[in-house]
C-alpha cells in the first residue's frame, strides 16, 4: 500500500475517527460535570432550606419562652386585670428592652376579642383589631405561630398564645421578630447570593415603598408584572434570573434549578418557596452560586489531558481513561472543598454550629439506642477582647487558631470540637458511662491554659477559659435543649470566678434571667450616666482630722431601685462590663480629685481595682492620659487592689504595680489578711497601705485571735514603713483597741457612710482636709 493510500484509506479516516471521538469524549465530559454540577447545588439548596428552618425553629423556640413567662408573670397579670395601661407600660418597658437584645421587635398585649390593648413598643398607638391567621389560631385555644406578611412587605416571625391563667382567658400575648436576618446568615454560612421576592397579589404598592424607606428594599415596584425584588446581594441581575422573574413564576410549579450566564460568570440559581403561617406561597429566595471557577477548572484539566490524548493514538484509551479519572478527582475535590467551606469554621478550620449540631442529633440517637452519657461543653475564653485590643485583630486571629489545636489535641479522637463564633468554643463528649466524667474532661481541658499562649513577635500571654457543662439524659434529650443548658452553665462558672467549670443546674434559669436584666440595665445606666460615686471618710485615729475618702459605687435604677454593689458587680466581671465600668469609676474619682484640689481640700481619695481591670495590658497608659486630662494630683491618688489579686501572678503583679507606682499614686493593699498571701512579698511588692479587712475588726470581741492578729498586722506594718487603715469601725471599743495598738487610719459606721461629694464637703468643713 503506498502512502498517499495509506493516507487516503487508513491514517485519514483513523485522523477523523480519533478527532470526532475527542469531540464527543469532550462533550460527554462537559455534560457529566453539568450533571455533577448540579448534585452539588441541588446539596447546597438543601443545606440551605435546612439552615433556614433551623434557624426559624431556633427563634421560635426563643418567642415561646419568653411569651410563656410573660403569661406567668404576676406583675404583669395584676396590672392587666385592672386594665391599667400606665402601669402596664411601666412594667413592660424594661421587658420590652431586653426583648430587643433578643430581636424581638413586636410585642402586643391582645383583649380577648381580639382587639390590641398595649404595644409596648408604641404605647401612642392604641387598638386595631387583629385577623393574621396566628391570632386566629391563638383564638382557637392553641399557641399560632408562623410567618405573616406584615404591614412594610416584609416576612415577620409570630407567636401568638392564649393568656390563661385558671381556665379563665385574660386575653392574648403577642411576640414577634422580622426575618431579614436570615438572608444575611444563609449567605455568609453557606458563601451564596441572595435574591428575595414577593409576590405582589400578598402586598400592595404602598406598603413596599414603606419597606423601601425602612429597610431599603432593592427592586422597584414595576419592575416585573407579578413579583417584586425585596432583597439582592448582587447589583445587577443575571439575565436568566430576570427572565424567571419576569415571567410570573407560580409557586405550584415546584423548585426552579438552572444555570445562567452573567458578566462572564457562570451562576446556578435555586429557588426556596416561603410560605406564611396560612400556607400560602407569598415569596421566594434565589440562591445563586458561583460555578464558573469550578467550571473552569474541570474545563482546564480536560482540555490539556485529552489534547495529550490527541497526540499520542497509540495510547489513546489509556490517556483519556487516565485523564477523565483525574479530571472526576479534581472535580470531587472542588465540590468537596465546598463542602467543607459550608460545615468548618474558615479561621480555625474546626466543624461549624450546623456541622456541630448535625453530629450531637447523630450521636444523641446513638446514645439513647446503647444507653450511654453524653456531655456538651461551651467554652469561653476570659477577657479575651483585650487580647485583640493590646495586640491587634491579625494576632488574635493567630491565637484562636493555637488554642483550637489545643483543644483538637486534648480530646479524643471520637469527640468534636467546634467554633461558634468569637472567642466560643463548643465541644461534644460521647461514649460517656456516667455524665459526671464530662468535669474530668473539663479540669483536662481548664489545665492547657495554665501555660501562656507563645507565638511569634508577641510576649507569652496568658488566657483563662470558663467551661459549663451540660448532660444527656439528665438535663435533657436534644440538641435544642442541651446547647443552651451549657452555655447557661458556663455564665454560672464565670460568676463563680471564671478560670473554672460548672453544670448546669435548674436555678440558673431564672438565676440567669435575673443576670441578663442586670446586665441590660447597667448597660444602659452607664451609657446614660445614671450611676453616682460616694465617699466614705478615712479619719487619722490620733486627731480624728479626715484625711482621705474611699469612692464607692452606688445605682439607684428607676425599675429595679437600689442596688447593690455585691450584686451587679459579679454580673459585670462575668460579662466584661467592668472594664468599662472600673473605667467610668476612675474617670469620675479624678475629676473629683481635681476639683477638690482646686477648691483648697488636700484629699487623698482611694478607689478600687477590679482584678480584670488591674490585669489590663493598657491600665497604666489609660491611667496617666486621665491623670493629665483631668489635672488631677497623681500623689492625691490612691489605688486599692485585693489581696488575691495581687498574689495571683506575683511577677507581673508586682510589674504592673511598679509601672502604677512610677506615675506617682500610691497602692493600697485592700481585704488584708482574707487572702494565702506571704508575708515575704510585701516587702517585695511597692505598697504604700495596707487595709485591715473589716472581718478582723468586727470579730475583736468575739475571738481572741484577731485580738491577737491586729497588733501583730500593725507591728509588720511599722517595721516595713506602711501605712494601715482599719476598715469597719463601728463602736467605741473597736476605736479604742486599734488607737491602743498604734493604727494610723480607720474608716466605718462610727464616723460616717459613705456621703455624695456634696454632704462630704459639708464634713470637710467641719472636720479638716484644708491645706
Amino acid at each position: 500500500m503506498t502512502i498517499a493510500r495509506f493516507k487516503v484509506w487508513i491514517l485519514a479516516p483513523m485522523t477523523i475517527a480519533v478527532l470526532l471521538g475527542l469531540v464527543c469524549w469532550w462533550v460527554f465530559l462537559n455534560h457529566q460535570a453539568m450533571v455533577e454540577a448540579r448534585k452539588a447545588m441541588a446539596r447546597l439548596l438543601e443545606q440551605s432550606r435546612n439552615y433556614r428552618q433551623q434557624v426559624l425553629s431556633e427563634k421560635i423556640d426563643l418567642l415561646r419562652a419568653h411569651a410563656g413567662h410573660l403569661a406567668r408573670d404576676p406583675q404583669l397579670i395584676g396590672a392587666w386585670r385592672h386594665r391599667d395601661r400606665e402601669a402596664l407600660f411601666a412594667h413592660t418597658a424594661p421587658i420590652a428592652a431586653l426583648l430587643r437584645d433578643f430581636s424581638i421587635t413586636h410585642f402586643y398585649l391582645v383583649e380577648p376579642d381580639r382587639t390590641v390593648f398595649l404595644r409596648p413598643y408604641n404605647p401612642g398607638k392604641i387598638g386595631g383589631m387583629i385577623e393574621r391567621h396566628t391570632m386566629l389560631e391563638a383564638a382557637a385555644g392553641r399557641p399560632g405561630h408562623g410567618l405573616e406578611m406584615g404591614s412594610s412587605g416584609t416576612l415577620t416571625l409570630r407567636y401568638v398564645i392564649p393568656w390563661q391563667q385558671q381556665g379563665e382567658l385574660l386575653g392574648f400575648i403577642e411576640l414577634g421578630m422580622e426575618t431579614d436576618f436570615l438572608l444575611q446568615e444563609i449567605s455568609a454560612a453557606l458563601q451564596v447570593e441572595i435574591v428575595s421576592v414577593i409576590r405582589k397579589k400578598f402586598t400592595s404598592r404602598e406598603n413596599f415603598a414603606a419597606g423601601r424607606g425602612k429597610f431599603g428594599f432593592s427592586g422597584h415596584w414595576d419592575d416585573f408584572p407579578d413579583l417584586v425584588v425585596a432583597h439582592q446581594s448582587l447589583a445587577d441581575l443575571p439575565a436568566g434570573l430576570r427572565s424567571w422573574l419576569a415571567g410570573g413564576h407560580e409557586p405550584h410549579a415546584g423548585p426552579i434549578k438552572f444555570f445562567s450566564h452573567h458578566q462572564g460568570r457562570l451562576w446556578w440559581s435555586g429557588i426556596i418557596h416561603q410560605k406564611d403561617a396560612a400556607g400560602r406561597d407569598v415569596a421566594d429566595l434565589v440562591i445563586l452560586y458561583d460555578v464558573s471557577d469550578l467550571m473552569a477548572t474541570f474545563r482546564r484539566c480536560t482540555c490539556g489531558h485529552l489534547g495529550l490524548a490527541g497526540l499520542i493514538f497509540g495510547a489513546l484509551l489509556i490517556l483519556l481513561r487516565t485523564s477523565t479519572r483525574w479530571a472526576e478527582r479534581k472535580v470531587d475535590r472542588a465540590l468537596e472543598e465546598v463542602r467543607h467551606q459550608a460545615t468548618h469554621d474558615q479561621l480555625t478550620g474546626l466543624p461549624n454550629r450546623e456541622l456541630f449540631v448535625d453530629r450531637l442529633h447523630q450521636m444523641l440517637n446513638r446514645a439513647a439506642r446503647e444507653e450511654q452519657a453524653l456531655a456538651v461543653l461551651h467554652l469561653d475564653l476570659d477577657n479575651f477582647k483585650a487580647v485583640n485590643n493590646s495586640y491587634g485583630q491579625a494576632s488574635g486571629d493567630m491565637i484562636l487558631r493555637l488554642i483550637a489545636r489545643r483543644l483538637q489535641e486534648s480530646l479524643r479522637s471520637d469527640d468534636t470540637v467546634a467554633r461558634f463564633g468569637g472567642d466560643e468554643f463548643i465541644i461534644l463528649l460521647s461514649e460517656l458511662q456516667d455524665c459526671r466524667q464530662g468535669g474530668g474532661v473539663a479540669r483536662k481541658i481548664l489545665a492547657i491554659f495554665e501555660n501562656p499562649i507563645t507565638a511569634d513577635n508577641l510576649p507569652p500571654i496568658h488566657i483563662g477559659a470558663s467551661l459549663g457543662i451540660s448532660c444527656f439524659p439528665d438535663d435533657g434529650r436534644d440538641g435544642e435543649v442541651l446547647i443552651p443548658q451549657a452555655e447557661m452553665a458556663m455564665y454560672q462558672a464565670k460568676r463563680a470566678g471564671r478560670g473554672c467549670y460548672a453544670f448546669f443546674d435548674e436555678e440558673l434559669n431564672s438565676s440567669v434571667q435575673d443576670d441578663l436584666l442586670i446586665h441590660s440595665r447597667l448597660k444602659a445606666a452607664l451609657a446614660a450616666g445614671r450611676l453616682e460615686l460616694h465617699y466614705q471618710p478615712q479619719v487619722t485615729v490620733n486627731n480624728g482630722r479626715i484625711s482621705g475618702v474611699e469612692a464607692l459605687l452606688r445605682w439607684q435604677d428607676d425599675e429595679l431601685g437600689s442596688v447593690s454593689p455585691a450584686r451587679f458587680i459579679p454580673v459585670a466581671e462575668a460579662s466584661g462590663l467592668i472594664i468599662p465600668l472600673g473605667e467610668w469609676v476612675l474617670n469620675t474619682a479624678c475629676r473629683q480629685l481635681a476639683a477638690w484640689h482646686q477648691a483648697g481640700f488636700k484629699l487623698r481619695i482611694a478607689v478600687n481595682l477590679s482584678p480584670h481591670q488591674f490585669r489590663q495590658p493598657e491600665l497604666v497608659g489609660y491611667l496617666s492620659s486621665m491623670l493629665a486630662a483631668t489635672g488631677a494630683p497623681a500623689r492625691l491618688l490612691e489605688l486599692e487592689i485585693t489581696e488575691t489579686a495581687a498574689m495571683a501572678d506575683i511577677g507581673t503583679s508586682s510589674s504592673q504595680l511598679m509601672a502604677l507606682s512610677n506615675l506617682g499614686v500610691s497602692i493600697a493593699l485592700d481585704d488584708f489578711g482574707t487572702g494565702h498571701s506571704c508575708l515575704a512579698y510585701l516587702n517585695i511588692l511597692p505598697l504604700d497601705t495596707i487595709k485591715i479587712d473589716r472581718g478582723f475588726i468586727r470579730d475583736l470581741a468575739l475571738e481572741e485571735s484577731k485580738r491577737i492578729i491586729i497588733p501583730a498586722v500593725l507591728g509588720m506594718a511599722r517595721h516595713l514603713g506602711l501605712q494601715v487603715v482599719a476598715e469597719g469601725v463601728e463602736t467605741e471599743e473597736q476605736l479604742a483597741f486599734i488607737r491602743e495598738h498604734g493604727c494610723d487610719t480607720y474608716q466605718g459606721w462610727l464616723f460616717a457612710r459613705a456621703l455624695p461629694a456634696g454632704q462630704l464637703e459639708e464634713m470637710l468643713n467641719r472636720y479638716g482636709g484644708h491645706q
